[in-house]
């Protein structure tokens, strides 16, 4: 806003401004135009709203400005985890081979297809890699772990 020499902002749970984000009622951000709000909860509904402020006095509310977090990435120490398991393919026999054809092929554990839903898809590597079928091994390597 032309003049302002200083911003408030307000950050809640509810469009009626009664549960504040703790330290987000009425605070001095300065006289910036953006402001990083951090110590938000993961999947969470959040509603703004700022004022105007310089020797004069403070302008009104502006409009209320609705924004959801996005999901949370899970973690345990340092590792960070999806979000959800990969789940993507034509399921296929734990006894076939997964073959590069074009086709997205997994396994499910147990050769259970609700397992694929609940856990996720089992890939090889080569799979994964979108290696041919027939890898050369001359190009590709011929190391175990590749298979």
């Amino acid at each position: 806003m032309t003049g302002a020499t200083t911003y408030f902002l307000d950050v809640a749970t509810d469009n009626s401004f009664t549960n504040f984000v703790p330290g987000f009622n009425n605070l001095n951000v300065g006289n910036v135009t953006s402001y990083n709000v951090t110590g938000l909860t993961c999947n969470t509904t959040y509603y703004y709203r700022v004022r105007a402020g310089n020797s004069c006095g403070t302008s009104g509310n502006s409009n209320v400005i609705t924004v959801t977090t996005s999901a949370c990435d899970p973690s345990c120490g340092t590792q960070v985890w999806m979000i959800a398991n990969i789940d993507v393919g034509t399921m296929v026999s734990g006894s076939n081979e997964q073959s590069n054809d074009g086709q997205i092929e997994k396994y499910c554990y147990n050769n259970n297809s609700a397992n694929c839903a609940t856990y996720g898809g089992l890939y090889q590597w080569a799979e994964v890699v979108q290696l041919p079928y027939n890898y050369n091994s001359i190009l590709y390597g011929t190391q175990t772990w590749m298979n």
